[in-house]
């Protein structure tokens, strides 16, 4: 077994079995879940060499086109144009398709109705046809799922940021850890612009992300702007932490991270899933109350700069108002219960009115004088609900790094 094994390794270290085993190795582990029944990947082509079977499909075709268009006069009288690019093609079938490319184009020849009175209109050319067999090595893959992103003023730069390191192979990197390292890099880019480039500030970075299980949709495209990325700066902290952190909501297993991230992505709100998570502690199903606290952060970091902002000091001042009415009621924990049920019934709804109904039912209670900060909650909504879930959040124990001096004169 062990003169076996070595003349495994020995073959293994031939440049040739390099050169043929690995790109056959990528083909059918990556390359398979972007292309289909093409160049190597064709049904007829595996035991072919596959650098020769690719040059034939690919970068012949291209270097032929290419060779073609010299001849400006010919050239100027073709009629079919590149959906993607300024070239035209004489003839149909000098263009390509992208019906080999998993689940995008459409095939011509079977689904003529996709086309206006079935006629075909959109063709690529052959040097297009090149640059989409790039299409794998653009993503940054772990585990079947992964991401581009589209950072296009420049070559360099659009190779910079999606460059990023999967570490040095000692620990496993998750695609969350994979994605946060990569959003850190455009932020470090945009900080450490030089000064004569500050008025050329990035807006709309498209991020592409794919997902090989997703049979029928299996990319899903971003708009990550400036003010998003602001957000991930400023909450730098709140999102590494969420990194690899998870929650089972409605029996399924969620990545908070993910969950947050995409709420950013779309300008959603986040307290639907503060909400949740919030239940989920109240039924007792739920005890990790300082990620729910990392969330209420970032969704604060929302408003920064607008009326509805809140200092940190503020949302640790209202959390720390509700652990001492915990306190209060340490010995009927059925009756706090069923305060915090009402309240998060109310922030559900968004009706500061039963809110405060329910508070001064509670402080009266137990004969203790209401905080003045929830008169805010009256007047502003998006406030309301910050105060309310960081009041609820501390109405379950949560003190956090905050001084407990500064808890007790808060």
């Amino acid at each position: 077994m062990l003169e076996l094994i070595s003349n495994i390794i020995a073959h293994l270290r031939h440049p040739q079995a390099k050169r043929y085993l690995v790109p056959r190795i990528l083909s059918y582990n990556l390359i398979q879940g972007f292309w289909t029944n093409v160049s190597f990947l064709h049904k007829t082509a595996n035991k072919k060499d596959i650098y020769k079977t690719y040059d034939e499909y690919f970068t012949n075709a291209a270097l032929n086109f290419l060779e073609k268009k010299k001849d400006e006069k010919k050239y100027e009288k073709n009629k079919f144009h590149c959906a993607t690019c300024e070239n035209k093609m004489s003839t149909v079938s000098e263009a390509f398709d992208l019906t080999w490319l998993q689940r995008i184009g459409v095939d011509a020849a079977r689904k003529s109705s996709h086309y206006w009175d079935h006629q075909r209109d959109i063709f690529i050319c052959p040097v297009c046809n090149l640059v989409y067999s790039c299409l794998p090595f653009g993503f940054r893959i772990v585990k079947g799922k992964g991401f581009f992103i589209n950072n296009n003023r420049s070559v360099d730069e659009l190779i910079s940021v999606n460059s990023v390191s999967l570490g040095d192979g000692q620990q496993e990197v998750t695609r969350d850890e994979l994605e946060s390292m990569a959003y850190y890099k455009i932020i470090d880019f945009m900080v450490n612009q030089t000064e004569s480039r500050k008025d050329l500030e990035i807006e709309n970075i498209q991020i592409v992300k794919y997902d090989r299980d997703m049979e029928s949709r299996p990319y899903t495209y971003n708009i990550l702007s400036r003010h998003k990325l602001m957000l991930i700066d400023e909450c730098k902290k709140e999102f590494q932490h969420l990194v690899g952190k998870f929650a089972k909501l409605d029996d399924e297993y969620i990545s908070l991270y993910q969950e947050v991230i995409n709420r950013l992505y779309k300008g959603q709100s986040f307290t639907d899933l503060i909400y949740r998570l919030i239940r989920q502690v109240i039924d007792g199903k739920y005890n990790n109350i300082t990620n729910i606290y990392y969330i209420l952060k970032i969704s604060n970091h929302q408003y920064k700069g607008g009326v509805h902002f809140m200092q940190t000091e503020e949302l640790n001042k209202v959390r720390s108002y509700g652990f001492y009415l915990k306190k209060a009621y340490a010995s009927q924990e059925t009756k706090l219960n069923g305060i915090s049920y009402r309240l998060l019934n109310a922030l559900k709804v968004k009706n500061p009115s039963k809110f405060m109904e329910t508070l001064l039912q509670a402080y009266s209670y137990k004969k203790m004088e209401i905080p003045s900060i929830f008169v805010q909650i009256l007047n502003d909504e998006r406030k309301f609900e910050t105060i309310g879930y960081a009041f609820l959040l501390g109405l379950h124990g949560y003190e956090g790094n905050t001084d407990k001096e500064e808890i007790k004169h808060g």
